[in-house]
């Protein structure tokens, strides 16, 4: 059995090798598949081998532009083997809110509000999703204009990042024919009895604070996947 399992690890790290050519090659869906029938291969049980294959995976998400997809794949990496230069890198790539880096602070603010606000919004509707491209573009409408009244208040102004979360999460807005309902998010972590604030690292195991890892907010984007 010991022998099995050496051949069949020899086998695996052998496909890597492939597909490390296929990216090199920037060959990147080629090599995606590759990675994705070894990750549902039983035999795979190194779980050094197994967070490899996920940090490779994530380095072909962001080439392909998936951004966001990458770094779900990175922190799967870490959770399952923790590396202290991944932490670091996902770090460098993360904003104070856990979401990809936008261009400007101020756009890294309005979209944390929004994903706020359509998380609010789609927790009072039964199916939990948006039905429609037209439902989701009238609530983003929605959230932009109360988003420019914050902006020409300054609510924001001089604010840390933890401070306008909270803003955001106190912040209501009247979505039409929806009751609203008070929205306080706290995380606490019985298992080593601590309340989870943005920076304690994160109880997943990834070794990642809080916010980058199981507490970052959502990217608006990721609310409409599957819409047409």
């Amino acid at each position: 059995m010991i022998i099995l399992l050496a051949m069949m690890k020899m086998e695996i790290e052998e496909r890597l090798e492939v597909t490390e050519q296929l990216f090199r090659d920037g060959l990147y869906l080629e090599a995606l598949q590759i990675l994705h029938r070894i990750i549902e291969e039983p035999s795979l049980s190194d779980e050094h081998l197994l967070s490899h294959i996920f940090y490779d995976i994530g380095n072909i998400l962001m080439k392909l532009g998936y951004k966001n997809e990458a770094l779900s794949s990175w922190k799967s990496s870490l959770r399952i083997f923790p590396d202290h230069s991944l932490q670091n890198e996902i770090l460098q790539f993360v904003n104070p809110y856990g979401m990809v880096n936008g261009e400007q602070s101020v756009h890294d603010d309005f979209k944390a509000f929004a994903s706020v606000q359509m998380a609010r919004y789609l927790a009072l509707k039964q199916q939990g999703c948006f039905s429609s491209l037209a439902e989701a573009d009238m609530v983003m409408d929605l959230i932009s204009d109360h988003w420019a009244d914050i902006i020409d208040s300054g609510l924001s102004n001089h604010l840390s990042c933890s401070q306008k979360l909270g803003l955001f999460h106190r912040y209501h807005i009247d979505f039409p024919l929806l009751k609203q309902v008070e929205s306080v998010e706290v995380v606490f972590d019985f298992q080593n009895n601590r309340l989870m604030e943005s920076d304690t690292i994160c109880n997943c195991g990834s070794g990642l604070p809080f916010y980058a890892c199981c507490g970052s907010i959502l990217d608006p984007k990721e609310y409409l996947i599957g819409l047409k």
